[in-house]
């Protein structure tokens, strides 16, 4: 029994543990908002990162396309 619950206890403090490896990384809605902001303003190949950062960082498709646009000029009517 006490080697049963000396085994949970290590899973447990494994499972709380984040890897070693996660970098600390922003909130998407933070990242979202930061990259809305940035992108009209930097050049082609800074914007080019800045998307594949956030698409690295798993930023649901969704959002990637409303930035998307947002960096596409736009037609005058």
């Amino acid at each position: 029994m006490v080697e049963a619950l000396r085994q949970v206890e290590t899973e447990i403090k494994r499972l709380d543990t984040p890897p070693k490896n996660a970098a600390a990384s922003t909130p998407r809605d933070v990242a979202y908002r930061e990259a809305w902001e940035n992108l009209p303003k930097v050049s082609a190949e800074e914007q080019k990162k800045i998307l594949e950062i956030l698409k690295r960082d798993r930023m649901p498709e969704y959002y990637l396309a409303k930035l998307r646009e947002r960096i596409t000029p736009q037609k005058k009517q």
